[in-house]
């Protein structure tokens, strides 16, 4: 193993990291030699052992190949993963119905405890030391992990949710709807690109770094009020958000 960075983490899976976007993203083309170990190390900055070590898992993933004295290369097929495309939560909610359900638990915290304290602070008006529960959920294609799900709800909420409702209905927001009797709800997605912390990856079975989607939706009842903070990870190379532009859109660009 390489030397460890930040929060205990080695710095050959952030190098690794890198280096497999560039293959699947084709910015290192099928077939191409790929830089030397040495022309990595002036590139990262980091330890010969560190590369060698982010390239031994990559050649275990059979993404790359190497032989002494020749080099390594970009495997002359890199197999294409089928993605998801999608342009909102529905796209998401609609495709998740085919795949499988595993529930985790439902696991009740303190909101400082949670990865998103500061969002369920500003939405609910808690503090750190208010308690929170969160219902996680892990979505398989086969055996393969694709999307890792948390919804935020006070307690009140979350007691009255089963794990045979969760795998009856893939929505939370479905069954809450059901549970509660309310005919509208109103939500804010927001969507970003972020790194795969330690936990995520984890649960996803995925390396520490690779790039994820990370969706948020804050739901509220019509009057307002605050219902759910629903947060999830989706594997990158699974999906892909699209949206749709028009000349006009670039106008004053």
């Amino acid at each position: 193993m390489g030397p460890v960075g930040e929060k205990g983490i080695p710095l050959y899976s952030r190098v690794e990291s890198v280096i497999r976007s560039k293959i699947l993203s084709g910015e290192f083309e099928e077939g191409r030699k790929l830089p030397t170990e040495d022309e990595f190390v002036d590139s990262f900055g980091v330890s010969k052992i560190t590369v060698r070590n982010a390239l031994a898992c990559l050649e275990a993933e059979g993404l790359i190949t190497r032989t002494r004295g020749k080099g390594t290369y970009v495997k002359p097929e890199i197999p294409v993963t089928r993605q998801f495309i999608f342009t909102g939560m529905h796209d998401i909610v609609r495709a998740l119905e085919d795949w499988k359900i595993k529930p985790l638990e439902t696991r009740k915290m303190k909101v400082g405890e949670t990865k998103v304290a500061r969002d369920l602070r500003r939405f609910f008006g808690f503090s750190n030391q208010d308690e929170i529960h969160c219902l996680r959920r892990l979505y398989m294609r086969g055996k393969t992990p694709v999307s890792y799900f948390e919804n935020y709800m006070p307690g009140t909420l979350a007691r009255r949710i089963s794990k045979r409702d969760i795998l009856a209905k893939s929505s939370i927001t479905k069954i809450l709807k059901e549970k509660i009797g309310i005919s509208d709800l109103r939500g804010e997605m927001h969507l970003e690109a972020i790194p795969a912390n330690p936990d995520v990856a984890q649960i996803l079975q995925s390396q520490i770094f690779n790039p994820v989607l990370h969706t948020q939706v804050f739901f509220r009842l019509p009057s307002g009020e605050p219902l759910q903070v629903h947060n999830g990870y989706l594997k990158a190379e699974y999906y892909k958000y699209v949206v749709a532009i028009e000349m006009k859109d670039f106008d004053k660009i």
